[in-house]
């Protein structure tokens, strides 16, 4: 459904999408995964069509979508021995199709690495390390920084957004009960700053 923020109309959308969907405004796509075939589909929100995006790695465990249209997921090998470490990449798939690795974890085993959503300008990752630590990754030059937030040792972040500004992040915070937290201080000027990339 789609809901009109300025008339709260609502209208609901014909799409024949199971499960989760995720939208990318500058394709005006929804973009979901159809199991057990590890398809990832667009449905077009002005030509209402489907079209095939790409085949998900058998050992796929999560993805997102930039406003543009790319795609950043995750593969990991949890089907080994569980006395072994358990290896998982971040790749990412633009537009037109080209796929690349951006990074590699050694041993996901004890935290759960996680894309979790891409700067407005579309040049830094913010995803969860091995350690379940947010972190910042540069697309470009493909280094990561650990970003140091205001937290207790109980607390970790579970999700987080880019505000559409920068100004701030939006994260999940998980500790004894889960809540929603801006801080205001970790801006898009602050963290690129931070990991040295210039404007």
């Amino acid at each position: 459904m789609s809901v009109n923020l300025a008339t709260g109309a609502i209208t609901t959308l014909e799409t024949g999408i199971k499960g989760v969907a995720r939208y990318a405004s500058g394709t005006q796509e929804l973009f979901y995964v159809v199991a057990p075939t590890d398809q990832l589909k667009a449905y077009s929100l002005k030509t209402l069509q489907t079209r095939d995006v790409l085949k998900l790695h058998e050992q796929w465990d999560d993805w997102i979508v930039t406003d543009h249209g790319r795609i950043i997921y995750s593969i990991a090998n949890f089907d080994g021995p569980s006395d072994q470490p358990v290896p998982e990449e971040f790749r990412m798939m633009e537009a037109d199709g080209a796929d690349r690795s951006l990074v590699k974890f050694s041993d996901s085993k004890g935290g759960s690495p996680e894309p979790l959503s891409v700067s407005p300008d579309g040049r830094l990752l913010l995803h969860l390390d091995a350690q379940d630590r947010l972190s910042v990754l540069n697309l470009t030059t493909l280094q990561a920084r650990t970003l140091a937030l205001p937290l207790s040792e109980a607390d970790w972040v579970s999700n987080a957004s880019w505000a559409a500004d920068g100004a701030y992040l939006l994260g999940e915070v998980v500790s004894n009960r889960q809540t929603w937290r801006a801080f205001d201080g970790v801006t898009y000027d602050a963290v690129t700053k931070l990991i040295g990339l210039k404007k």
